[in-house]
């Protein structure tokens, strides 16, 4: 009964990993911006309405904070990924390829969202290394999605790890 839904589950299993991750950075973001307020610093600017609508200092780098995550949230992997490492010093990937990995599954789960999972341009120029073509659905394979879900594991997994040691985290 499985095999009519197995690209169906695929691709569900698949996005719904990615979106875990996507959180998850966005949840660091956070914690980080939590544990050290001052990594907020940047020439950006607020406007007093913003400033007062906040009754504590607390308060205020709270809302700073989530600002600053949702900005972060909505650019690509590539902005994201260069954030963690100039503005924080904590690479998010050791190995290049790792990155273009992460971008890859990224970008295959904008594109089952976005296009029905057919490749288009955005998506050509997003992820080079991909080995659809233009115009051709993006099929996986049940190996494949239990391979990317545990890279994104193992990801998340370093990261906590590097975080604990960073950022002195109980």
């Amino acid at each position: 009964p499985f095999r009519p839904f197995q690209s169906l589950v695929c691709e569900m299993a698949l996005c719904r990993a990615v979106d875990n991750y996507l959180i998850y950075l966005s949840d660091l973001l956070a914690m980080i911006f939590s544990k050290r307020p001052e990594s907020l610093k940047s020439s950006e600017q607020v406007t007093l309405a913003f400033v007062l609508g906040h009754q504590t200092l607390p308060r205020l780098i709270s809302a700073l904070v989530n600002k600053k995550v949702n900005q972060l949230s909505y650019q690509g992997m590539k902005e994201l990924s260069g954030f963690f490492e100039t503005r924080l010093e904590f690479p998010l990937f050791e190995f290049p390829d790792l990155f273009e990995r992460a971008v890859l599954l990224i970008e295959i789960r904008n594109i089952i969202v976005h296009n029905r999972g057919v490749v288009n341009d955005t998506f050509s120029k997003r992820a080079p290394f991909g080995v659809w073509k233009k115009g051709k659905r993006v099929e996986l394979s049940t190996t494949e999605v239990y391979e990317h879900i545990r890279f994104l594991a193992d990801s998340v997994y370093g990261l906590d790890r590097l975080c604990d040691i960073e950022f002195d985290r109980d």
